[in-house]
């Protein structure tokens, strides 16, 4: 019960954003051009005072008042959460890499686990976010993200559709 509260509650306290647009989204993952920081805002749902202040956060050249590109992908990977992403692409889905397309995790956890990683979700301070997780899946993936260390990457330098994926969340070169 104490759970299923502190959801609603972080729910209803979370003001609402609207979604790009199919078409605005397939755009941008199509050009890859920058943006200015007005058509960013929208693309992220973000005012443009957030995306202002997120560019000086991660030191972000904004020359002209344009978004680079590298850096509005992986803001748009935390912006929305990626099921939201590929349902709105549809079609288009094919823009963004496989790598960030969406597998069922095929292992069981205990209870207490995921009941303390969906209140963790709500309460943990996410200083490299603009925009909390919004659904625990979303917060366990940023989670694991978090948690690929070096040795892992230096693994992986040869698989190119692991590359593309955490490039893209990352904000590095494509």
């Amino acid at each position: 019960m104490r759970l299923q509260q502190t959801l609603i509650r972080a729910m209803t306290d979370t003001p609402l954003r609207v979604p790009p647009s199919r078409v605005a989204l397939a755009r941008f993952l199509h050009h890859g051009h920058a943006l200015p920081i007005a058509r960013m805002a929208s693309l992220l749902g973000w005012t443009r005072s957030e995306v202002r202040r997120r560019a000086a956060e991660d030191e972000v050249a904004t020359p002209g008042g344009l978004i680079p590109w590298r850096a509005a992908a992986a803001w748009l990977v935390e912006a929305w959460p990626l099921r939201q992403t590929l349902d709105t692409l549809g079609p288009d889905a094919h823009l963004l890499p496989v790598g960030l397309h969406l597998t069922p995790a095929p292992w069981e956890l205990p209870f207490y686990l995921t009941h303390a990683m969906a209140v963790q979700a709500q309460v943990e301070n996410l200083p490299h976010r603009t925009t909390r997780p919004a659904t625990v899946s979303d917060y366990v993936a940023d989670l694991l993200h978090r948690s690929i260390d070096t040795d892992t990457l230096t693994v992986l330098q040869r698989d190119a559709d692991f590359l593309a994926a955490f490039r893209f969340a990352e904000g590095r070169d494509r």
